[in-house]
């Protein structure tokens, strides 16, 4: 566990032990965390919220998580955004950045790599 200045965070993701275990994970770091399943709850919570940053799964139902980017880059938002999958072809990462998602992390996640993308999240690059 690292020492890290807590983050207020929001994770979309439709596996439920997964999102269970994200949340846990981060709440034991020490950061507040808002779950949600459903990718239409994940946009209202970034866009409404004050939420630091992000971890969207991108095969969440409703909207998916390049839906979830676009819209979220569309509104202004500047949210450091964290593409979430297990499938990770170059091209899957190609769409992930042009969505605008600040990175592209496989699944499964180490506790000590989820610890260390809260602590330090990327920006984007303009």
């Amino acid at each position: 566990m690292l020492s890290v200045q807590p983050r207020r965070v929001v994770i979309v993701e439709d596996h439920a032990d997964t999102l269970r275990s994200l949340c846990t994970l981060l709440e034991m770091d020490g950061h507040s965390v808002y779950g949600t399943a459903y990718g239409i709850e994940g946009l209202r919570a970034i866009l409404d919220g004050t939420y630091e940053i992000a971890l969207i799964d991108l095969n969440v139902p409703g909207l998916n998580g390049y839906e979830i980017a676009r819209s979220v880059r569309r509104a202004g938002k500047q949210i450091p955004l964290i593409a979430l999958t297990g499938q990770g072809l170059d091209s899957d990462r190609e769409v992930a950045i042009e969505a605008g998602f600040d990175a592209f992390v496989l699944k499964p996640l180490s506790p000590q790599a989820l610890s260390a993308l809260v602590a330090e999240p990327p920006h984007r690059v303009r």
